[in-house]
């Protein structure tokens, strides 16, 4: 990721993460109907301070990671890398990120550990705590995210060997697709209304209202 720009905790601000993300979620759905979508991050974790930036994972079948992070990028993302599985792009840009959304296999590894160390850092306050002090030095030392995130990684790792084991998520939200080839490339029309739709989800005037989605709310 782009280091040029800045790594800066804030208090958190978990009501309105969420109420951002479900906004998110809903656009994203959008241009990937059957594709799943979760709300990550430190923003995801009530009482945590965080960068004020909206973590997304995204599932999909696992052939079809590229094709999605594809999509996503003729929507306007800005596609900051690939690799086998895992796709991860920045909106509206890595410069200057509000949301980074990371495209993996859904219920794969990334999908699962991902999830399993929010769900633990919800559900248990002292790991909270050590990873909040884990953070605030690798803030404090980082010179941009990259830096930040190697710092935080023995930690992280750490903690992800308290979580019970990762276990297949709940299927009954039904079965994960992607439209392949045929996908239409956008007009700029198109683009223009994308780009409205998620600058609304950062309270900026001018936006049409998302088609109504239905979130299921983490537990």
């Amino acid at each position: 990721m782009d280091d040029e720009q800045p790594v800066t905790l804030v208090a958190s601000r978990f009501e309105e993460w969420a109420d951002h993300y479900a906004r998110f979620a809903a656009a994203i759905l959008e241009v990937l109907p059957e594709a799943h979508c979760e709300h990550i991050g430190s923003t995801s974790v009530p009482d945590l301070p965080a960068k004020d930036v909206i973590d997304v994972i995204v599932g999909v079948k696992v052939s079809s990671v590229q094709n999605a992070a594809r999509a996503l990028k003729m929507a306007g993302f800005d596609l900051e890398g690939m690799k086998p599985g895992h796709c991860w792009l920045a909106w509206p840009s890595r410069r200057h990120r509000e949301s980074v959304v990371h495209v993996v296999a859904f219920e794969g590894t990334e999908w699962s550990a991902r999830i399993a160390f929010r769900d633990l850092l919800r559900e248990d306050p002292a790991a909270r705590a050590e990873y909040f002090e884990a953070k605030k030095i690798a803030a404090d030392a980082a010179s941009g995210w990259s830096d930040y995130t190697a710092a935080k990684y023995p930690t992280v790792a750490r903690l992800l060997t308290r979580t019970p084991s990762l276990v297949r998520r709940d299927q009954s939200r039904g079965h994960c697709g992607l439209r392949r080839a045929g996908t239409p490339v956008w007009s700029t029309k198109r683009r223009r209304q994308f780009g409205a739709l998620f600058r609304s989800a950062w309270g900026r005037p001018q936006a049409p209202k998302p088609r109504t989605v239905e979130l299921r709310a983490s537990a």
